[in-house]
């Protein structure tokens, strides 16, 4: 499963990971390496003899290579992907390439909130962001959550410690990372887009009205649109594309599927989309109307990647500076434009499909703040107001 050998004065060692992608991981001495073998070894391990039980003695990285073979089929791929990522380099090894000490070796009845608290503020400390913190912090959080669910210890130790460790660097970050465009830039987006591609203008429209997250879009089904009542059901979303074959779509959680508007333009557009899509099938031969809203060219699902591409070609038609700008600012933009043109934070979270309002005000907040002097003068009513006029 995983090999260590001699590399350019060093050692690398070589491995598969989940994805049955072919990896290397180089090192200095053959301690270090070995040591990230062994870990390796356990969080691929296909699961332990059949009927073996945990207990509060067993090592946290054996029930980490259990608890991921369990959940592998529970999880999003990319999500499992990311957890055994986490897992495999910071929260299981002796020592992780940060020179912090990870946990693997404790036994699950020893872990204790001060033991966990310090690990992550010692991930911090090396510079590593607070969301990649938050990351590891939500992996760990959910593996010992198992453990409390399959009566292994007793509480959870790891859960409600991101207050003290990352929290308020996540709402910053959350903050400074958002990349909208204006009112006015969007509008010359689209313009140079339906100009430029009219092909993909429909796909952009929709992100910018809709706010959607982008494979929420890509997954858009014909079905889910009611032309009528100007609506949209959002409730899967596109699996990753490989050779233009899209993986079975995964359902977002059940608090995020959810009924948005759809704005009167957006309905036009996707209406006459319709109606050339039924051409397009018979002109290009694809046998039958795809169900997705959106295709490629080829009749195909789009992929990050080719959008993204697209994305950037029009947005230096449009004369728009790149920033930090992809895709995925259609839904900061939506949310942003949302805010100032005085919708209230619920309607932001429920277009969204925010699991909290929190984390609605958490990246958006600052964009509500226009109308608060608008909000305070409506106060100044009725009695108030004649009071006001009888001291002048």
């Amino acid at each position: 499963m995983a090999s260590v050998r001699p590399h350019k004065g060093g050692f690398v060692v070589d491995y598969y990971d989940f994805t049955g992608r072919r990896r290397w991981k180089s090192f200095a001495a053959i301690q270090d390496a070995e040591d990230y073998k062994a870990t390796v070894e356990r969080v691929h391990a296909q699961g332990l003899a059949p009927g073996v039980e945990f207990t509060a003695d067993s090592k946290l990285a054996d029930y980490a290579a259990e608890w991921l073979r369990r959940t592998r089929h529970d999880l999003r791929p990319g999500t499992h992907t990311t957890y055994e990522k986490d897992l495999r380099n910071h929260v299981l090894p002796r020592t992780g390439s940060d020179g912090v000490p990870g946990l693997g070796e404790m036994k699950l009845g020893d872990l204790r909130r001060a033991r966990i608290k310090a690990f992550l503020l010692a991930k911090m400390d090396t510079g590593l962001s607070a969301d990649s913190v938050r990351n590891i912090h939500a992996v760990l959080r959910s593996m010992l959550s198992s453990a409390v669910d399959e009566e292994i210890i007793p509480q959870n130790p790891g859960a409600r410690l991101g207050r003290g460790v990352y929290a308020r660097q996540v709402r910053t970050h959350r903050q400074e990372s958002v990349s909208a465009m204006t009112e006015e830039e969007l509008a010359r987006f689209l313009a140079a887009a339906r100009a430029k591609d009219p092909w993909h203008y429909p796909l952009f429209l929709c992100l910018a009205r809709t706010g959607a997250r982008t494979r929420e879009v890509y997954g858009l089904r014909w079905a889910k649109i009611g032309f009528e009542q100007r609506e949209i059901l959002i409730d899967d979303q596109l699996g990753e594309v490989v050779g233009g074959v899209p993986k079975e779509p995964f359902p977002p959680p059940k608090t995020k599927r959810r009924t948005i508007d759809a704005s009167t333009q957006l309905c036009k557009v996707l209406r006459r989309l319709r109606i050339e899509r039924r051409e397009q099938t018979l002109r290009h031969a694809w046998g039958r109307v795809p169900e997705l809203v959106f295709v490629t060219p080829r009749g195909t699902p789009h992929d990050d990647s080719n959008v993204r591409k697209v994305f950037l070609r029009v947005l230096e038609a449009a004369g728009i500076p790149k920033r930090n700008l992809s895709p995925r600012s259609f839904r900061h933009t939506c949310a942003t434009l949302l805010a100032h043109k005085g919708a209230s934070p619920k309607y932001v979270r429920d277009h969204l499909g925010h699991h909290s309002i929190t984390t609605t005000m958490d990246v958006y907040g600052s964009s509500f703040r226009m109308i608060d002097k608008e909000a305070i003068d409506l106060l100044d009513t009725g009695a108030e107001q004649l009071v006001l006029v009888d001291e002048h």
